[in-house]
């Protein structure tokens, strides 16, 4: 609860004195932490919330992952099961928390021989702690074996809210769909099935907002699709977008699309119905 920045503001708005014990943590980053994901937004706006309440909190790469010594407790992100498992560093007395985020066994479509199957398996039971970013993955992991008491269950903070409004949607209706280009999110399929069926014919707009770089040959065929004669003047990518435009964007679309076969949290709808 520490890390919920809505408590935190309104204990500050109420004059409470909003600390929390003396704790010294270390959050071990995945490479490419400064790039614009769901896992590294959270991770960043939780080390804040932490350092804003008192906590003492220090970022390594996992480039440099030098163990847990030093420290109350040492979070790895689940991007890093199998540096944590290679890891001679892990060996020792420190206590060692996991930020679930996602997890390989919920890939859509991943075989069943797929080696990160096997290094999850290895790797879930051997830490102390673990932080679920959704009651979800709270379920998943007691249902792993993990006990409950071992889990803090901290979804995500949701963005200042705006005043509700009566939005008019003359046509084109404009639709928005914040997701990265992998497959997990289903934009491929999704363009493939307004080609198919006629949209250029009805007054919708897309806009795509996510990275292209993560899957250059997903990211590759969905602007093939949307080039098309039937979609080339209502699909737009607009690539990666600074955080802090999102409110905006949010509030000018008539709609937020969703096609992700499989989302634990889902931050952009969240902050979308915000």
């Amino acid at each position: 609860s520490v890390a919920q920045e809505d408590a935190v503001d309104d204990g500050r708005r109420r004059g409470d004195e909003v600390k929390m014990r003396p704790i010294k943590l270390r959050f071990v980053l995945p490479t490419g932490a400064d790039g614009v994901s769901g896992g590294n937004i959270y991770n960043a706006q939780l080390i804040e919330a932490l350092g804003r309440v008192g906590a003492e909190v220090e970022t390594q790469s996992i480039r440099d992952f030098t163990g847990g010594s030093g420290v109350e407790l040492c979070f790895v992100d689940t991007l890093n099961l199998a540096e944590f498992l290679a890891s001679s560093a892990v060996r020792g007395g420190a206590k060692y928390g996991l930020v679930v985020h996602h997890l390989p066994s919920l890939e859509p479509g991943i075989a069943p021989g797929d080696e990160a199957l096997a290094v999850e398996a290895r790797a879930l039971p051997l830490f102390d702690r673990y932080l679920s970013t959704s009651p979800f993955t709270t379920a998943l992991l007691c249902s792993r074996g993990i006990p409950e008491s071992s889990i803090f269950t901290v979804p995500p903070g949701l963005p200042a809210r705006v005043a509700p409004s009566t939005r008019l949607a003359p046509p084109p209706l404009r639709a928005l769909l914040v997701g990265n280009l992998i497959p997990r999110k289903g934009v491929l399929e999704l363009l493939e099935g307004l080609r198919s069926n006629g949209v250029a014919a009805a007054p919708l707009e897309l806009e795509v907002v996510g990275r292209a770089d993560l899957d250059p040959d997903y990211a590759h065929a969905c602007a093939l699709v949307a080039a098309s004669p039937e979609l080339r003047a209502r699909v737009r990518f607009s690539g990666v977008l600074p955080y802090e435009r999102m409110g905006e964007l949010y509030a000018t679309a008539h709609v937020l699309v969703s096609a992700a076969r499989m989302e634990t949290y889902g931050m952009a709808l969240a902050e979308a119905h915000a």
